[in-house]
């Protein structure tokens, strides 16, 4: 695949995987009409200085990002891209798609896919890595046996692949030709 006027590729740093958590302060403390006031006063004032307080939360941040861009009227593709040494616990790996499926829920405009990419013999370092297809079944494996794990993947509609890294151009390629759009 090249990069064109259709496929992108971005940076982790350009696109934030955020949401905004307001900041409600002592709540309990308060009477429902002392409350209702702040919430009137802040929805009819103008001006920006005014805001809300709160801050951002970043819910994930993938190693690398690809945006398909459909040529027609369709949804954006968002290939997120997790690079898998074997040195992280497949638990955390778990709690990353939970954290995809949150972004893909917050963006039901978009199609998000999770490519945990796992490095094998074809990386290029000074570690040595073996074929990468036993971390892939177990990574596999253990996520189809939690039910939750399955659950939440179906409701956020979230595409997950893993696959080693001499395979996963192959296995994304065979997935965006699901697309009527993209040509192969």
């Amino acid at each position: 695949m090249l990069y064109n006027e259709n496929l992108f590729s971005i940076s982790p740093a350009h696109l934030r995987y955020e949401e905004w958590i307001p900041e409600f302060r002592n709540l309990h403390r308060q009477n429902k009409g002392a409350f209702h006031s702040k919430v009137a006063k802040y929805m009819t004032q103008s001006n920006t200085s005014n805001l809300r307080s709160g801050k951002t939360m970043t819910i994930v941040k993938p190693d690398w990002i690809t945006k398909v861009e459909p040529r027609k009227k369709r949804k954006p593709v968002y290939l997120n891209i997790e690079l898998d040494l074997s040195t992280e616990p497949i638990e955390t790996l778990t709690e990353k798609v939970f954290k995809f499926a949150i972004v893909a829920e917050n963006n039901p405009e978009e199609q998000h896919h999770l490519c945990i990419v796992i490095a094998d013999n074809s990386f290029s370092n000074r570690s040595q890595f073996g074929t990468g297809i036993k971390r892939t079944q177990n990574i596999i494996k253990r996520f189809k046996e939690d039910k939750a794990v399955m659950q939440r993947i179906k409701e956020s509609s979230l595409i997950v692949m893993v696959h080693p890294l001499s395979r996963i151009e192959e296995k994304i390629h065979q997935n965006l030709c699901k697309y009527s759009w993209i040509r192969s």
